[in-house]
């Protein structure tokens, strides 16, 4: 999954493989070379092919979860910066009160998803009772790429979880960039100042529509 961790400790890296034979592909200008990979069990290890699949399964939905949770926060951290820039433009050009309170309104929004993804900055204690939605799908990801069997009910659970709060978090998002965004973007240009960016944040693909 995608991953700029500054912390060589939070560093993600790609996910295992189940057993199987593969084909290994390599391109040199036009040259296309291509090669078959077995991949076997360790033989110290015994799980059921069936367990595997279930791992497999389970492991393939967090690498979605992490991605989503990454390009999620790209999206809100330029929102952040978006609309701070404008509360702060808007305020020292002294502009109509119903405008700044629009702009605050999403200021305060942005602010709140982002929380909801990250947590505060400076809230330790807070990521104890509440973990933010990008901590849960990093560990949820990291802890089952080293587990030897069969996802068991609180994995299931909690990945459950972590794509439920992700498919609210995108919808939320999307209000926000598709509606309230260019509605303050309008109402920004429309009394004289500038919008601070080139274009508004893009809205990330939805990667799910529901829990399963």
């Amino acid at each position: 999954p995608p991953n700029d961790e500054k912390s060589p400790y939070r560093k993600v890296e790609g996910r295992f493989v189940v057993p199987g034979t593969y084909q290994l592909r390599l391109t040199v200008g036009d040259k296309v070379h291509t090669r078959p990979l077995d991949v076997r069990l360790d033989p110290a290890i015994t799980v059921p092919a069936a367990d595997i699949a279930q791992w497999e399964a389970l492991a393939s939905r967090q690498a979605t979860l992490l991605g989503a949770a990454y390009r999620g926060r790209k999206a809100i951290e330029a929102s952040l910066a978006q609309t701070g820039a404008v509360l702060s433009a808007l305020k020292s050009a002294n502009a109509d009160t119903a405008l700044v309170a629009q702009a605050q309104a999403a200021a305060d929004e942005a602010r709140r998803l982002h929380i909801l993804l990250n947590g505060e900055e400076e809230g330790i204690a807070q990521q104890e009772t509440f973990l933010p939605l990008y901590e849960l799908a990093l560990r949820l990801y990291t802890s089952t790429q080293g587990y030897t069997a069969a996802p068991d009910q609180a994995q299931r659970r909690l990945t459950d979880a972590a794509q439920q709060r992700t498919v609210t978090f995108y919808r939320d998002l999307g209000v926000l960039l598709s509606e309230r965004l260019p509605a303050l973007q309008k109402a920004t240009t429309g009394a004289g100042i500038a919008w601070p960016a080139a274009q508004l944040p893009a809205l990330p693909a939805t990667p799910f529509a529901s829990v399963p």
